[in-house]
């Protein structure tokens, strides 16, 4: 398999499926509004990609890229093809793209008693599959508890810490 990464934008054909993905991805309560998110991949560190097998639209990824940081802000594959490797294609795109940089991203935490229970385990298994540890580092946010996950076994809190600093800094 052989995926194409092709640059997400309002006048793409398949904007409307991504838009989709999106929303049925994620939690609404997770969710940046879209019109932000367009905003956002003007900067020259943030990058949309849509994902294709041929013709297919597989998934997307939205990264945010710094000197040492790759932070992954969403990933999603398309119901249709999941379970076909196509979202470990992604991943395996991202580190080729980006070798030096350390991936960092964040998913709902392990909890047996929540709703989606099953989803956050499948979740947090397929990233460790693809070598990205988690790190035991969690963190609360509109009343959900979130961990870290990162590519570096040995995660160094200051790093994820300094990362949002310098993102936000003027």
């Amino acid at each position: 398999m052989n995926l194409a990464a092709k640059n997400i934008h309002k006048r793409m054909p398949d904007y409307t499926a991504i838009k989709k993905l999106y929303k049925s991805s994620f939690p609404r309560k997770e969710q940046i509004p879209l019109w932000i998110l367009r905003i956002m991949v003007h900067r020259k560190t943030i990058n949309a990609k849509a994902f294709y097998d041929g013709d297919k639209l597989c998934g997307f990824a939205y990264v945010i890229e710094q000197e040492k940081v790759l932070y992954i802000l969403y990933l999603a594959v398309n119901n249709a093809v999941r379970g076909q490797g196509h979202g470990s294609e992604i991943i395996k795109w991202l580190r080729d793209r980006y070798p030096d940089k350390t991936i960092l991203l964040e998913v709902e935490a392990p909890d047996e008693n929540a709703d989606n229970a099953e989803a956050r385990n499948r979740r947090i298994k397929f990233y460790k599959k693809n070598g990205i540890y988690e790190t035991n580092e969690f963190f609360s946010m509109r009343g959900v508890r979130y961990e870290i996950l990162s590519s570096e076994e040995n995660f160094v809190r200051e790093d994820y810490d300094a990362f949002w600093k310098k993102l936000f800094r003027r």
